[in-house]
């Protein structure tokens, strides 16, 4: 057992070693992973090395998180968009066309899953009277909608990045 608790200071030291070089993480999760097999033998398992080295390395000021791109890093940009257009039928007063905008993209979202980003691109309204000396004015909106999908997050630094694959011996 004094085999294991001397790697795992080993390991500590080499955490903390990389931290004050301003090196990354992913530096040593790279070299454990293909140094320590995944059960302990005479030295620390995989996850076990990988624990006290994040250990050796945050106590030394070092950042652990590791960098991904995952939804709460926010959105860098979309792969994919598409535009719909939409046209209302003939209404009465009491309308907008920002509110027929708000029940167009309601029956676009639908269609679409999520994560999804709807954006008015373009609205309109035209007017007719149908009830001649009389105003009986009806009118009719118009809506363009950009649809944005398959987001590429932002890619940085969190807790919560999923752990990497650990290699095989």
């Amino acid at each position: 057992m004094a085999v294991v608790t001397r790697e795992a200071d080993a390991d500590e030291f080499a955490g903390c070693a990389l931290a004050k070089q301003g090196e990354q993480f992913e530096s040593a999760e790279a070299l454990l992973n293909r140094l320590r097999d995944e059960q302990a033998t005479d030295h620390p398992s995989r996850l076990q090395a990988l624990d006290v080295a994040r250990r050796g390395f945050v106590n030394c000021g070092g950042n652990a998180d590791r960098l991904c791109r995952i939804p709460e890093n926010g959105v860098e940009t979309w792969r994919t968009e598409t535009i719909e257009r939409g046209q209302s039928d003939w209404r009465g007063g009491g309308g907008s066309p920002e509110r027929y905008c708000a029940e167009f993209q309601e029956t676009l979202k639908g269609r679409y899953t999520a994560p999804v980003n709807f954006q008015v691109v373009a609205s309109s309204e035209q007017s007719r009277s149908t009830c001649g000396p009389f105003n009986c004015t009806q009118y009719q909106y118009a809506c363009t909608v950009s649809i944005k999908r398959d987001p590429v997050y932002n890619q940085a630094r969190s807790r919560n990045c999923p752990n990497p694959i650990p290699a095989t011996p």
